[in-house]
């Protein structure tokens, strides 16, 4: 009887299926659409800020932390109101699990505008996802003159706003003083009802 025949090379690779972002670009109409209807839906007070400190407070938010840089975020500013946009053509990837690190990253980035608002003496109200229909529309914030004198604090905390370092190194571990866990609980605690706990 004959003997099979034995390839003499490896099958070629089955090409892996190539993913297709679903997404489109949000586009500036559809940006201006969406903050006519949160107007149509929210009263316009009318009141703005100067120039310099929108500058100041968008920087602060496109200095955000983001998956790979990808800075998943758009603003828009119209009466007195910085919105703040996810365009999810940008953070879509297989490490964006139902969107939790996009999320992450734009909730870092109106954490920052909050922190350069009071470090510039202002007072930031935020409204989170005001389009129940319109998830894109993650916030829209309105600043206000701050009855309260700035802290050292504060100034402290946006001045690290800029300073940016990626370092993956094992460093030499310390243990750290148990003020610092004091601080961390005393400023988890004001948003209620997240409490810090440690061991």
């Amino acid at each position: 009887p004959k003997r099979a025949a034995v390839p003499t090379s490896a099958p070629a690779p089955v090409p892996a299926p190539q993913l297709v972002n679903p997404y489109s670009a949000l586009e500036w109409s559809d940006i201006r659409k969406s903050v006519d209807e949160f107007f149509e839906k929210y009263e316009d007070d009318g009141n703005g800020i100067a120039d310099h400190y929108l500058n100041a407070l968008v920087d602060a938010g496109i200095a955000a932390p983001s998956g790979g840089n990808n800075q998943p975020w758009k603003w828009y500013y119209r009466n007195g109101v910085l919105f703040l946009f996810h365009d999810k053509i940008q953070s879509w990837s297989w490490g964006d699990y139902y969107e939790m690190g996009s999320h992450i990253s734009l909730g870092s980035a109106l954490e920052n505008v909050r922190l350069q608002a009071e470090a510039l003496g202002l007072s930031a109200q935020e409204t989170v996802f005001p389009l129940e229909h319109n998830p894109t529309m993650i916030a829209a914030v309105r600043f206000f003159p701050s009855a309260e004198p700035i802290k050292q604090s504060t100034l402290d905390l946006a001045r690290h706003i800029f300073i940016r370092n990626t370092n993956r190194k094992l460093a030499k571990r310390i243990q750290l003083d148990e003020s610092f866990y004091d601080e961390m609980g005393r400023i988890v605690s004001l948003f209620d009802p997240v409490k810090l706990y440690y061991t």
